[in-house]
């Protein structure tokens, strides 16, 4: 997925772009989309120009690709914006750690845990200097 500002600025807006194969490290990517203008990323400090799907660090990044192997680390944070219910979108986010539970047991022993909050969470310093992280 291409963030808006450099689908505007590498490929002039263009809609023709989606579906197009781009080349990002010598590596072929599918563009499947472009971000809304207001989606920044969740922090101040980085702007994405583009967003890729996990699997190629593994191939890439020997380090990411062990750890990824390690379902104990929490390597994933998903953002979303919830429509509807927050708490029938937490109930619906716990059976899924509970189906992870029973699959993939935890070294621990302990159960996964949801945390369903506000994206007014994510980092206070792009709170205070954007607004909204999310439109």
């Amino acid at each position: 997925m291409l963030s808006h500002a450099w689908w505007l600025r590498s490929f002039g807006g263009r809609e023709s772009v989606i579906g197009q194969t781009v080349y990002l490290n010598f590596r072929p990517f599918t563009v499947v989309g472009v971000a809304a203008p207001d989606l920044l990323g969740t922090t101040s400090a980085v702007r994405p120009d583009v967003w890729i799907p996990f699997a190629p660090f593994g191939a890439r990044h020997t380090r990411w690709a062990t750890w990824s192997e390690d379902r104990d680390r929490p390597l994933v944070h998903v953002y979303a914006q919830v429509r509807g219910s927050a708490s029938a979108a937490a109930a619906a986010l716990a059976t899924t750690a509970r189906g992870l539970d029973r699959v993939h047991p935890r070294k621990n022993g302990e159960p996964r845990r949801v945390h369903l909050e506000a994206a007014t969470w994510i980092d206070p310093s792009a709170r205070l200097e954007e607004g909204r992280p999310f439109g």
